[in-house]
């Protein structure tokens, strides 16, 4: 198996435009050969299929890992519910049309009622 480096940067954050981008690094296994890969055992798909999968697999959990710690360190926290009044109105909203009694309309001024909040425009 061999690990592979990557740095690149991001110019969002959670779907937000930022003032500059943020450099990150990001580091994920690869395996190299068929027979490495069959001793780890994996399912139903060819053994070249499977590689692929597992490899770039692994490429887009390091690279995940390491955006969400370079923007935690450039300051752009994940959004929650705790965090983000905005967050809680759309959750709010989708749970209430999921039950499929409320109308668009509806449902967005039974949340922001619910919750003691406005819509963000």
């Amino acid at each position: 198996m061999v690990e592979n480096k990557e740095t690149t940067s991001t110019g969002t954050a959670y779907g937000k435009a930022l003032k500059e981008r943020i450099p990150f690094e990001f580091e994920w296994p690869t395996y190299e050969t068929e027979e490495e890969f069959l001793a780890d055992k994996n399912g139903p798909m060819t053994v070249k299929e499977q590689m692929t999968a597992r490899n770039a697999e692994a490429k887009a959990k390091a690279r995940s890992a390491a955006l969400t710690k370079a923007l935690d360190n450039a300051g752009h926290p994940k959004p929650t519910e705790k965090t983000n009044d905005q967050l809680r109105l759309k959750n709010m909203f989708r749970t209430l049309k999921s039950s499929k009694l409320y109308t668009d309309q509806e449902a967005k001024d039974l949340a922001a009622k619910t919750l003691n909040l406005t819509w963000a425009k």
